[in-house]
């Protein structure tokens, strides 16, 4: 064997090598060529401005615009809404309420899945507002959650009864409404009890409730929105990816970004393209809005607004006489084209003109500081005096306000002070009863008319410090009714009540803009203020 293998030498021995080498280099060139031609796509992008950073990363640890835009990409809740009104399925896909409204059947959907793979059934459901009325849990839920059986006036637990949401059956949740607080059911499925959001029982129920907010699991969810958190910069920045199985359908974006930068840098990140859009409308000062509206890479878009901007009067020391003069002598047109460029319209109440329920007709009190004169006149006004104007230290717009209100009503003899605070400090003050005038800014929608609900609670629980029960036994038959037909006459009572009394004088309703870059395409802006940014429907142009 040995000396065949020698044999093989001298230029057989070559010859062979040559072969073996050439076929080897030519496997290696194939191979490498085959590499080249198998490539991975692009990640589709899209970066999202936001303000203000997230405060718990647990979707029930805190309530607010800040919270919601970066845990509504994630969790879903059983529907949404649109700044019409119209109430979307989500998790549930329909809904009926009972002929006395008392009852509410929500079905869930049956293709709705966990990101791990587990279907979403109605016991995640009867978990999820389980904890969320549980006092143990300390869950800022807001006020909605009273609407349910077995719950006290803040929405918590109080064991009066069994809590009014049970599970039929695997897709099948009963919900219980107090028969004192029955209401239309797109109120209840918008606000009340459709728009909280759903945890999955299986991940979440063995985390102790002291430490339920703050546990490690929320680095790392389960988790049932259009996407799903990726990675995140601790007050900086969340990347989310595409959960290919959402329910409602995978969208153009790979990967969702949404990063906190101040409102004065946003308008150059728009204009060298880091960053496509906003989370939320009217976040550019006006003059930054209509520079960037010139740029032929960006587009500009503006929209009616419902929000509104306001003075809170302290009404237990400031009678009606005063109040009305305090409206006369307020010219809310002016503010309107001084300080937003006229991209705002006049206010009456927190109800816009294309409110179902605003009253037509109805014109708020005009400006008229000689009409203002005559009644500070009657009641004997002492123009020596100096009441305190506070507002909220980091919004320039509210400032601004201030000041020209401060213009306006030293001409008729009502001289005031503008004091600055933090908005823990402000809250603290208005709940005290410890000011004058306060201007302050509240969100709203275009159907719900109870919006404003909160300022009329009577004093030491409402910021305008009210005596008098008669607005919210108002507020509260109102909301009672089943139907716009029942509701809308006492809607319109408080309506004519807004303007002749003036416990609080509304300014305006403030547009809303956006800027955002042309790559993107059919972004619901007309919804980002009801918390409906409905990523998976938009479209990217490279």
């Amino acid at each position: 064997n040995n000396k065949g293998i020698t044999l093989l030498g001298g230029k057989m021995k070559k010859g062979l090598l040559f072969v073996l080498m050439v076929a080897c280099i030519s496997m290696a060139l194939f191979a490498g060529g085959s590499n080249e031609t198998v490539s991975q796509p692009a990640e589709t992008i899209v970066t999202v401005a936001a303000t203000d950073p997230w405060t718990s990363l647990c979707p029930y640890g805190t309530h607010g615009n800040a919270q919601s835009q970066f845990m509504i990409p994630m969790y879903d809740s059983l529907t949404a809404v649109t700044s019409t009104g119209e109430v979307q399925p989500r998790i549930a896909d329909n809904w009926t309420m009972s002929e006395d409204g008392e009852t509410i059947t929500v079905h869930i959907r049956e293709d709705a899945l966990w990101t791990d793979g587990t279907p979403i059934t109605a016991e995640d459901v009867v978990w999820s507002y389980t904890i969320l009325t549980d006092p143990e849990y300390k869950i800022a839920a807001g006020r909605n959650l009273q609407y349910l059986v077995g719950t006290d006036d803040s929405g918590n637990y109080d064991g009066s009864a069994p809590l009014g949401c049970v599970a039929l059956d695997e897709h099948t949740v009963e919900f219980k409404i107090k028969s004192e607080l029955t209401t239309s059911i797109e109120n209840l499925m918008y606000r009340g009890i459709g728009n909280q959001t759903i945890v999955p029982k299986h991940m979440t129920e063995n985390i102790p409730a002291a430490t339920f907010l703050t546990d490690s699991y929320w680095e790392n969810p389960v988790t049932s929105g259009a996407y799903k958190l990726d990675s995140l910069i601790s007050g900086e920045r969340m990347e989310y990816v595409a959960n290919e199985d959402y329910y409602l359908g995978r969208g153009d974006i790979d990967r969702l970004i949404i990063r906190v930068i101040p409102a004065n840098n946003i308008l150059s990140a728009l204009m060298t393209g880091e960053v496509d859009t906003t989370t939320y409308g009217s976040v550019l000062p006006m003059s930054d809005w209509e520079l960037a509206s010139s740029d032929p890479n960006l587009v500009s878009i503006e929209r009616n607004g419902f929000n509104n901007e306001h003075v809170l009067i302290n009404n237990a020391r400031w009678g009606v006489e005063f109040r009305r003069a305090l409206d006369f002598a307020t010219n809310k047109q002016s503010l309107v084209d001084d300080l937003v460029g006229g991209h705002a319209r006049v206010a009456i109440s927190a109800i816009v003109p294309e409110n179902p329920y605003r009253l037509q007709g109805l014109e708020g009190n005009e400006y008229n500081p000689e009409k203002a004169k005559e009644i500070l006149d009657s009641i004997g006004w002492d123009s020596s005096q100096t009441l305190t104007l506070i507002t909220n230290a980091s919004r320039e717009l509210s400032q601004n306000i201030a000041v020209v209100l401060q213009q306006q009503w030293a001409q008729v003899g009502i001289n005031v002070e503008i004091e600055t605070y933090d908005m823990a400090t402000l809250s603290s003050m208005l709940y005290d009863g410890d000011y004058d005038l306060a201007v302050m800014q509240s969100a709203s929608n275009s159907f719900e008319p109870s919006e404003s609900r909160f300022y009329f609670v009577q004093a030491p629980n409402g910021w305008l410090n009210i005596q008098d029960s008669s607005w919210m036994d108002l507020y509260d038959t109102a909301v009672h009714g089943t139907s716009i037909e029942e509701r809308k006459p006492y809607y319109d009572e408080l309506q004519r009540r807004l303007v002749e009394e003036v416990p609080m004088i509304f300014l305006f309703h403030n547009n809303t803009t956006f800027i955002s870059s042309k790559r993107i395409g059919n972004v619901p802006y007309d919804d980002f203020a009801v918390f409906n940014w409905r990523y998976w429907e938009w479209t990217v142009t490279e």
